[in-house]
């Protein structure tokens, strides 16, 4: 959002944002089941495209704004990601994105246990288990775990499976 400073009055319009500025009004609707065309669920991105009416003068107050047309873009909601990893220091009703104004109402559902810390991993879509669980400072990890534990696999594992693996050893 730009202010035009230097006239009696400020006019606020979208146009392109500066590095610095934050994103436009982008509105996103709610899911919806697209039937007949894609037959999928669909969430869909608004923004407005803003130009500035040209007018033949130096002044920029004299300008003035007008709405090109709308940008819509229609996602499948099942490919969007989720974070279910909290943040260090934050709890699971705050977000993870410091620009996001919106509560991150995934966020304290992953399964990594109290010897390991949470990765979010991005591109496995609306699905549990999109993470994996890294091992704490002053911890390992088991000798047959060959690197970090898989969301995925946390996540199919039956509660006994769950209660006797997933823990990182304390380095002695």
């Amino acid at each position: 959002m730009y202010k035009l400073r230097d006239v009696p009055q400020n006019f606020e319009f979208y146009g392109p944002p500066h590095p610095e500025d934050p994103q436009g009004p982008t509105l996103w609707t709610r899911p919806y089941f697209d039937c007949g065309r894609s037959d999928k669920w669909i969430i869909s991105s608004v923004s407005p495209i803003v130009d500035i009416y040209p007018r033949h003068t130096e002044y920029r107050h004299l300008q003035s704004m007008r709405n090109l047309a709308v940008a819509v873009t229609h996602i499948d909601f099942l490919m969007t990601d989720i974070n279910q990893c909290i943040e260090v220091g934050q709890t699971s009703a705050q977000t993870n994105d410091p620009q996001s104004k919106q509560p991150n109402l995934f966020a304290g559902t992953d399964k990594c246990k109290p010897t390991t810390r949470c990765e979010p991993l991005f591109g496995f879509g609306f699905r549990r288990g999109g993470y994996q669980c890294l091992c704490q400072p002053g911890f390992r990890y088991p000798p047959y775990q060959d690197g970090p534990f898989k969301g995925y696999v946390i996540e199919k594992a039956t509660k006994e499976e769950y209660q006797n693996n997933f823990d990182c050893i304390k380095v002695e």
